[in-house]
């Protein structure tokens, strides 16, 4: 009697890491925040004062970037870190990686700025 060969397995293609989606998302929203933080200055309302403008803009700056950068980063690194050891399971390193070049982006930035705002202080002291 002639068996037939057993079927051979289906593979299964590896899913997209969830962390590194998540790392690029959070790194679209520091460029987002980068933009609103940095970019041309949206149509004067009559109804909101510039002083509320200002103060939304250094608190987006200088609470909120960072912190979003920071998770962008630690969710790209270990996105990265579970594409690494398991590549037959998980895909998506190009993602990790730009969600790492995003908030590194905005991590600098806000150094940048610090260090602006340090030296601009001890340059021009009034007084």
């Amino acid at each position: 009697m002639d068996q037939a060969p057993p079927p051979s397995p289906v593979p299964v293609q590896p899913k997209n890491s969830a962390l590194a989606i998540v790392s690029f998302a959070l790194g679209i929203l520091v460029l987002g925040l980068v933009l609103l933080c940095f970019g041309p200055p949206a149509a004067y309302d009559e109804g909101v004062p510039m002083a509320f403008n200002l103060k939304l803009g250094l608190v987006l700056l200088f609470c909120v970037l960072p912190l979003v950068a920071l998770a962008a980063v630690t969710c790209g690194h270990a996105a990265a870190s579970r594409i690494k050891k398991a590549p037959a399971s998980f895909r998506g390193r190009g993602t990790a990686r730009a969600g790492l070049i995003m908030g590194y982006f905005g991590i600098a930035l806000f150094v940048t700025v610090c260090l602006l705002l340090v030296w601009f202080v001890l340059t021009f002291r009034i007084g």
